[in-house]
């Protein structure tokens, strides 16, 4: 066989079974939701992104009721632009974790670059409530107002 086919076709492979391969290597069917997701972040913190949405799926399908699973996997689908479809795991870890003012943050951005100004300032105007300093500088300049008292306020608030 010709050696150029035979290393084509092993990197389409490594390509196109790429996360499949490493779930079944690691034996990942036996971990806990939260391990998946820390083989999920050692993905994404490379910027890794696709197989770290693989394990943040899995992690979701063993505990459905694990915000930062649903976090961190709208985290990588933003990474790779994909807004639209970061949005229901942004429902679902607001759902869950309502008190996280991050992810109020998080889930305007998406908002935002899909052109979803009024809800990205809601979202905005959320998280400025909570004390998230970004979220109170990004209302004022994008939505023009801020919600609450805001004075006084420092980045380590």
């Amino acid at each position: 066989m010709c050696p150029h086919l035979v290393s084509t076709a092993r990197a389409w492979l490594r390509g196109a079974v790429l996360c499949s391969a490493a779930l079944a290597l690691w034996g990942c069917q036996q971990w806990d939701a939260d391990k998946l997701v820390a083989k999920g972040n050692e993905y994404a913190f490379v910027g890794n992104f696709r197989p770290a949405i693989e394990f943040y799926t899995r992690a979701i399908a063993k505990d459905p009721e694990l915000a930062e699973a649903y976090r961190r996997r709208a985290i990588a689908l933003m990474n790779i632009n994909r807004h639209a479809e970061a949005l229901p795991d942004w429902d679902q870890a607001i759902r869950l974790n309502p008190e996280r003012a991050r992810n109020w943050y998080d889930r305007a951005v998406s908002h935002y670059f899909l052109n979803h100004r009024e809800l990205a300032c809601t979202d905005l105007e959320h998280a400025c409530a909570m004390n998230h300093d970004l979220a109170c500088t990004n209302l004022s300049r994008h939505c023009g107002g801020v919600v609450g008292d805001t004075a006084g306020r420092t980045s380590a608030d």
